[in-house]
């Protein structure tokens, strides 16, 4: 056993294949397969299995490592994985038991952070439907608490993190816990609104950057102590309120979007949902963005706001878990790339979820902001660069400076 930090909800989740609307067996993408299950799938002599093991199970010969030793193909005649059965259960779980599946297919959705002198980290991810049903429609999911967890020799961490080495080219690593502390912190101050919560953390990491370019991390705490009193005292808000509204950022990201998905190809799901948003927002490519941002905000009065006005914890427990998952605010090249990544991927997923709100109007339900969530999560974390080149072209465009992104986030 080992001691680990997990949101509250990681210990409710139970993987039911029967009742998942998005099965993760279903699809056509190719699962690796560590080494010590390879070996012991390749020695199995069932009469069911084996000729399925021989047929799907082979080599990975591209650059290999001990997770990545051979790869399990799936069936693509029927689009799902060669052990799944017609009424979706595994027919290698259920013939020969859980110790031959390998360690993708057995922890997934889980993920697995270790960071090097302290308790490991355990969430979820939101790709699957059921565990972002359970975190993202519970107020309190993103409770974390201290549990025993056996790994049951099954060490496949998502990411690594050694908070002691490396800090004369990232200096911030000393300051992890504290950033990450502060981020979730302020997160999760619900007397904000959502959108001020992720502007003060611009600011603040606008002005860590500033300290990092001029060889001051040692300045951060106080930076730290001081945001934790402005944001305690509510002494930003007043000047917060007086961020523009104007989403014609909006339809710049909604056209960058459709260019990067049309481009990229794949995640049908996701573009399928971008289209129904751009209905739903009556968005016309002919006209300015000026007129398209005009029904935008119309469409986020009249049925967003109303609905996701009682329900920011949703986005908010999304967010927080993406900080902690993703070892935030270390996932990115500096901390400031880090927030302005998750600013997008926030804007993304509104746009998403007002096209939704348009599109279904009073019958616009908390199933479909999980589906929004669960399918964007899906297609970034199957195709990484697709965010990437989105993010690198509002970049290339000037638009990721923290003016800007105070009047994205903002609307």
């Amino acid at each position: 056993m080992q001691k680990a930090i997990v949101p509250e909800y990681v210990q409710r989740f139970r993987c039911d294949g029967q009742r998942c609307p998005d099965n993760c067996c279903l699809g056509t993408w190719t699962i690796h397969v560590d080494e010590l299950h390879y070996r012991r799938l390749k020695k199995v002599t069932d009469p069911v299995i084996k000729p399925v093991v021989d047929k799907y199970i082979k080599r990975n010969r591209k650059q290999p490592n001990k997770n990545t030793f051979g790869k399990l193909l799936q069936d693509r005649q029927k689009n799902q994985c060669a052990f799944l059965t017609d009424d979706r259960m595994c027919s290698l779980q259920a013939r020969l038991g859980p110790d031959y599946l390998c360690d993708v297919c057995m922890l997934y959705p889980r993920l697995t952070n270790e960071i090097i002198g302290h308790p490991l980290e355990r969430s979820l991810s939101f790709s699957c439907p059921l565990a972002a049903e359970l975190a993202l429609l519970d107020p309190d999911s993103m409770t974390f608490v201290e549990v025993d967890l056996d790994l049951k020799g099954r060490e496949m961490f998502y990411t690594a993190l050694n908070p002691y080495t490396g800090r004369d080219k990232r200096p911030e690593v000393a300051h992890f816990f504290d950033l990450r502390s502060f981020t979730v912190q302020v997160l999760k101050t619900r007397d904000l609104p959502l959108w001020k919560r992720l502007v003060i953390l611009g600011i603040f990491f606008d002005k860590v950057q500033k300290l990092l370019a001029e060889g001051q991390a040692n300045g951060i705490p106080a930076e730290i102590a001081q945001y934790t009193n402005m944001v305690v005292d509510n002494s930003l808000s007043g000047s917060l309120d007086q961020i523009v509204e104007d989403a014609t950022l909006q339809m710049k990201l909604a056209k960058e979007v459709l260019t990067q998905k049309v481009a990229a190809g794949g995640a049908k799901d996701l573009l399928t949902l971008f289209v129904q948003s751009l209905v739903g927002i009556g968005f016309n490519s002919e006209d300015t963005d000026e007129d398209n941002a005009r029904r935008y905000q119309a469409v986020c009065r009249e049925w967003y706001e109303p609905f996701m006005g009682q329900r920011e914890y949703i986005l908010e427990n999304y967010l927080v878990n993406h900080v902690f998952g993703n070892l935030f605010p270390m996932n990115r090249k500096t901390p400031m790339d880090a927030f302005a990544m998750m600013a997008v991927q926030y804007a993304v997923i509104k746009m998403l979820l007002v096209g939704q709100a348009g599109l279904y109007k009073d019958q616009f339900a908390e199933s479909h902001v999980v589906t929004v969530i669960q399918k964007f999560v899906k297609a970034v974390e199957h195709n990484p660069q697709f965010l990437k080149k989105i993010y690198d072209q509002m970049g290339e465009k000037g638009l990721l400076s923290m003016a800007y992104m105070a009047i994205l986030v903002r609307n």
